[in-house]
């Protein structure tokens, strides 16, 4: 009788997971989260950044993605496949869109900014043409989300015009004018 009950899958585990160690490695200070529910439009997450105790609308939207094993290449950088649907979900959208991969063995998160990534890619655009499921993106080892980190932050404070192609542009306010 009990085979008729759902069965539990290891996906579930890893993703469930995943989720803890991010809002563990989010600083609380900073950030305010929302889960995204009901229909999967490949966001997973909101992070709506606090300042001076304030709600000024500087939003992230993410995807969270958890594994057991990261496939590093071998300059270092980890390599992970994206649905080119969600990519270009993510450049056709006004706020930054961020892609966390959490490394659940080691507890890590590491982000990729992924209008940053074409901005500074351009080549990668040609790729979302081409490969009709999915692509593979870089992620930069030293980018790991933790308390005190300020890139986030500032990524917040983007705007974005002109996505998915090529006519994808960074906004920046002029009293915003640091660097990712």
């Amino acid at each position: 009788m009990t085979e008729k009950f759902p069965k539990d899958c290891p996906a579930r585990v890893v993703s469930t997971r995943a989720k803890s160690i991010f809002v563990y490695n989010l600083d609380a200070k900073k950030w305010e989260w929302h889960e995204q529910a009901g229909t999967d439009h490949r966001t997973d997450i909101i992070i709506e950044l606090v300042e001076d105790g304030m709600y000024k609308n500087k939003k992230i939207e993410g995807q969270i993605k958890g594994r057991t094993i990261l496939n590093y290449l071998k300059d270092g950088r980890i390599s992970f496949g994206l649905d080119v649907k969600t990519v270009m979900y993510a450049l056709g959208g006004y706020n930054p869109f961020v892609l966390f991969l959490v490394d659940v063995q080691n507890e890590r998160v590491y982000y990729l900014p992924i209008q940053e990534y074409f901005l500074d890619n351009p080549q990668k655009f040609d790729d979302l043409i081409n490969n009709k499921e999915s692509i593979s993106v870089h992620i930069n080892p030293y980018s790991v989300m933790k308390v005190g980190d300020d890139r986030l932050c500032q990524l917040a404070k983007y705007v974005y015009m002109g996505g998915p192609g090529k006519s994808l542009r960074r906004i920046v306010d002029e009293n915003e004018q640091k660097a990712v």
